[in-house]
């Protein structure tokens, strides 16, 4: 595509950027504490949360996400309560020992 301007294809009166800013991304990030855990539970760009340790508080989730603990040396991580506030919410939990897990409306 030697020689087109890198708005090619864009229709006029659009800028490149402007199509740029359309594209939702959803981000997978990795949790080391509870703080960190319960800032990304909140966050609603994040689809996939990674935990990297033990997290001994309790969370809610109130939204759709994507839970994996990462190996640990001899186990799985834990978490010791998981309150599913929505339970038509899709939360997968993969790879992690959950203490206590409550699901339903919460209020």
């Amino acid at each position: 595509m030697c020689g087109e301007s890198r708005t090619h294809g864009v229709e006029r009166g659009k800028t490149w950027r402007s199509l740029q800013r359309v594209t939702y991304r959803y981000k997978d990030v990795t949790a080391n504490d509870e703080a960190e855990f319960r800032d990304l539970l909140q966050d609603p760009t994040v689809a996939h949360i990674y935990v990297a340790n033990d997290l001994d508080a309790t969370f809610i989730v109130e939204r759709s996400v994507t839970i994996t603990g990462l190996d640990k040396n001899g186990g799985k991580f834990t978490i010791k309560k998981l309150i599913i506030a929505n339970p038509d919410h899709d939360v997968n939990i993969i790879n992690l020992d959950i203490t206590d897990l409550e699901t339903g409306a919460f209020m």
